[in-house]
Order: C-alpha cells, then sequence, then structure tokens
C-alpha cells in the first residue's frame, strides 16, 4: 500500500503545505516539460495527447477560478501560457496517459476504456467530497495551481477511497490535488519574475483561504485531452 492511501488529513495538510508556502525558489526556470505543452513564443497550447479522471466544477466555483487566473495573467502574462477556459477548470483525481505524441498513448487510451468507466462509476458512488482551498502555489515550475484539501477527516478519507477506484490503472506514488490556474510559457524568464509571483502567490493564498468547492460525484469523469487547454468527458 503506498503512502497516500494510508496518509491522515493532519499529515497531507503538512506535507502541502512544506512546499507549497514558499513554492518559487530564487533560481526558478520553467520545467523543460512545459516545451511540448505550450509554444514559447506565443503561449499557443500544443498538441499533448492522453486521459485522465477529473471533477469540473459548479459554476460559482469556475467563476472563483476564473477572476484568479485573470489577476495572473493581468500581472504575469508576458510569461504565462495563453488562458484557460474556465468551463475546463478541474480538479484532477488521477492522471492516466499523456504524451506529444498521439501514437503514443492511443493504443493505451482506447484499452483503457471499459476500465475507466467501471472505476468512474465506483468513485461517484462514494458522494461528494467539499473541500477548501489552500494555498496559491508554483507546482513544480510547469504551472501555477490551487491546492485544495478536504475540510475534515471524514471527506479526506472519502476523496482518497475515490482515488484508490481508479489509481490501478496507471499508478502514481503521489496525491497533490489542485486546480490548475495558468501555465507558464517555456524558454527563460526576466530577473525581476520570479519575486514578483512569489509576491502574487502569497497575495492570492491569502485571499483564498478556507474558500470552500464541492467535489460532486455527477461532476466527475473520465476524461480525453489533445492539448491542456481541450479536455472532453467519455464517461
Amino acid at each position: 500500500m503506498s503512502d497516500w492511501r494510508r496518509e491522515s488529513l493532519a499529515a497531507f495538510a503538512a506535507r502541502i503545505g512544506a512546499f507549497a508556502a514558499d513554492s518559487v525558489p530564487h533560481d526558478f526556470a520553467v520545467n523543460p516539460a512545459v516545451a511540448e505543452k505550450v509554444a514559447a513564443e506565443t503561449g499557443r497550447f500544443l498538441p499533448f495527447f492522453g486521459n485522465t479522471t477529473a471533477y469540473l466544477l459548479p459554476a460559482s466555483a469556475q467563476e472563483y477560478v476564473a477572476r484568479l487566473a485573470d489577476t495572473l495573467h493581468a500581472r504575469h502574462g508576458e510569461h504565462l501560457a495563453a488562458p484557460l477556459p474556465p468551463a475546463l477548470a478541474h480538479v484532477t483525481l488521477h492522471d492516466l496517459r499523456a504524451s506529444s505524441q498521439l501514437a503514443a498513448v492511443a493504443a493505451d487510451v482506447f484499452r483503457d476504456g471499459p476500465a475507466l468507466g467501471v472505476a468512474v462509476a465506483a468513485a461517484r458512488a462514494l458522494g461528494p467530497v467539499r473541500c477548501r482551498l489552500t494555498y496559491v502555489f508554483n507546482l513544480v515550475n510547469t504551472s501555477v495551481v490551487v491546492g485544495l484539501q478536504a475540510v475534515d477527516e471524514a471527506a479526506h478519507r472519502r476523496l482518497l477511497a475515490a482515488r484508490d477506484c481508479v489509481s490501478h490503472l496507471v499508478p502514481h506514488p503521489h496525491f497533490t490535488p489542485h486546480l490548475t490556474l495558468a501555465y507558464y510559457r517555456s524558454g527563460p524568464v526576466a530577473p525581476e519574475f520570479p519575486p514578483a509571483l512569489a509576491a502574487t502567490l502569497r497575495e492570492l493564498s491569502l485571499k483564498v483561504r478556507d474558500y470552500e468547492v464541492e467535489l460532486l460525484p455527477e461532476l466527475l469523469h473520465g476524461l480525453h485531452f489533445s492539448s491542456m487547454a481541450t479536455y472532453w468527458p467519455v464517461c
């Protein structure tokens, strides 16, 4: 059994807080992996293919997240990819396949279909999970995200159980539930960007603290994607 299945809510909060509270390194450089997803010159999203499981958001939460993203783009847009569609804002439950080359994942994505449908149905049956936002932070130099954690231990166990329904398809060792607000553009950054970004993230973290959102079973889907801005439900 991997650690994320055993992790208590208190341990989860401590683990996330240890890196999310001060997440922009002084020697910040955009993760090279971003070059597969975002065009450096324009910020346009590039073809990137795969499948995942995620909770889409209720309309009120979509609007709230969109306002956070608008603040980021207004202040740091030259370093960010194109804005993400608000209607596709989501909390990933468990990622599956991903590649810039469709041929590399197409067969696996197709084969995942029946088992994915069963797994998503099992996760939905566990019911809603009420969460609160915690930190807005830099996620491994690829994107700016806002973290979530369950409001109590019972909700936390339910969220972990939902993930356990799908995690056997493509096992991953870590679980950091989050909403992506913006991706970076690849390439060099201006020297003033890291401290300015850090200040914005501190400000937004104070703003979002304790905002609550309910992850609803009817909005949990298996999704296919063809870029980081193009997702559609398949189950």
